[in-house]
Formats: structure tokens, sequence, C-alpha cells
């Protein structure tokens, strides 16, 4: 029984650390994004958000999977790519 609560436990722990991660990465990519005066700037924004999107597809227990979709298409937008800007805003 007590091996059961310590594996709870832990699997517990990685969650949380997982969402800490994640908001991490969020945090990032937005303040890159909102300072970005350059493409390249954009492209390391956008190479977060599509980690953490592929993150929430992979079967992965993260919020604000929209919020993701939108910062990436504000990205996209940025960089004249309205097609793939469109799709995610959609």
């Amino acid at each position: 029984m007590n091996k059961k609560r310590k594996e709870k436990n832990l699997m517990e722990k990685e969650t949380l650390d997982d969402l800490k991660e994640f908001k991490n990465f969020l945090t990032e990519g937005k303040v890159i994004l909102d300072k970005a005066t350059t493409d390249l700037e954009l492209e390391e924004a956008l190479s977060i958000f599509n980690k953490l999107i592929s993150k929430t597809a992979s079967g992965s227990q993260v919020p604000h999977a929209n919020q993701l979709y939108h910062m990436r298409g504000l990205c996209y937008f940025k960089l004249k790519r309205l097609e793939l800007a469109e799709k995610d805003f959609q």
C-alpha cells in the first residue's frame, strides 16, 4: 500500500513539474513574441509554441491549448504566413 502511495505521489510530482515547465515555456514564448523585432526572434517564439503544441497533441495534460494556437497564429501573422495564421486562429 505504501508503495502505491509513493508511486502516486511521484506521478503527481511529475505532472506538476510538467505544468511548471509548460508555463515557463509559455511565458518565455510570449515575452519573445512581444519583444520580437526580427524574423529570427519570431521564429524562436514559433519554435517554442510548436513544441508546446506537440506536447498537447501527444496526450499530455496541458492547459491553454487554444491560447497556444492563438500565440502561434500571431507568430505566423507577423511572419506574413497568412494561411498558417488563419488556420491557427480558427
